[in-house]
């Protein structure tokens, strides 16, 4: 973000006085690359899925990433340092719980937390999904 800000200064300096006909068009593409750069994403990996059963069970580190969807969302994730992971859980009280008990294990595998987003809505009431997004440009985190 203050990347941008630095570049919207800089831009306003160079452009910011002209007001003839050139000057309306750099500014329209330079506010249209902006807003383009600033919800760019891309799905850097699958969409991996940990089912209420699966997390049931008796963790310990081991097991833990023996889970196929921890496995492969960490090996995904480690491609792009500057990627978002995203745990998109099931709605109520019960999915919040155990989204943040996934972030915890996450975080504690060395994952940094700001780069753990938690959404509700994973499609799935019995299931939490995982997956990568990576910034398209890599100029946002």
């Amino acid at each position: 973000m203050r990347r941008m800000m630095v570049l919207i200064a800089i831009f306003n300096s160079q452009y910011g006085n002209f007001t003839h006909a050139s000057g309306l068009v750099m500014r329209f593409i330079f506010l249209m690359v902006i807003a383009f750069c600033s919800v760019a994403t891309v799905n850097a990996g699958g969409a991996y899925l940990i089912s209420h059963e699966q997390w049931a069970r008796p963790k310990r580190v081991e097991t833990v990433l023996q889970m196929p969807a921890i496995k492969n969302v960490l090996a995904d994730f480690t491609k792009s340092p500057t990627s978002q992971l995203l745990i998109l859980y099931p709605g109520g009280d019960e999915g919040t719980l155990w989204a943040h008990d996934i972030k915890a294990w996450l975080v504690s595998l060395g994952v940094s937390s700001r780069q753990i987003e938690l959404r509700p809505g994973s499609g799935e009431s019995a299931a939490i999904e995982l997956q990568v997004e990576s910034p398209l440009f890599g100029m946002i985190k």
